[in-house]
């Protein structure tokens, strides 16, 4: 088969899973705003590696394919906290790791009416794209 049919454009963060297999996916912040913005992310909960908020008027990004280090600290893979909202500082970064096991569409967003006019906001495709039956239960928020 050829032509544009052949390929399919996806326009979401995909996790592809097959049955009663899960993924580790770090998913990166940055914040080239002034201001901090709260993120929230439906349906799962997550490893906060890192959080950065620099001391100068610069724009500290975390780049994961650098072979530099990072800004701040270096990854907390040890013991970090676990959350669903976590607040990503102004002009800084959060480096945070899912273990991708809950199948179905999720929304990570702002939690800011602000945030969340100007599009703050994306989702997360975990699986095939079929629903876990219990999503409402693991997602109150």
């Amino acid at each position: 088969m050829d032509g544009p049919s052949r390929h399919r454009v996806r326009s979401l963060p995909e996790v592809r899973l097959v049955e009663d297999e899960y993924k580790w996916v770090d998913i990166v912040i940055n914040n080239i705003d002034d201001y901090g913005y709260p993120f929230h992310l439906h349906g799962n909960s997550f490893y906060v590696l890192a959080s950065h908020a620099p001391e100068t008027e610069s724009i500290e990004p975390f780049n994961s394919f650098s072979h530099m280090s990072p800004a701040g600290r270096p990854l907390n893979t040890v013991d970090p906290v676990t959350k669903d909202t976590v607040f990503v500082p102004g002009r800084g970064y959060v480096v945070l790791r899912l273990k991708a096991d809950n199948r179905g569409l999720w929304f990570l967003q702002s939690q800011t009416l602000w945030g969340q006019a100007i599009g703050m906001a994306t989702a997360l495709q975990v699986g095939d794209g079929k629903a876990n039956t219990n999503a409402a239960e693991l997602c109150n928020t």
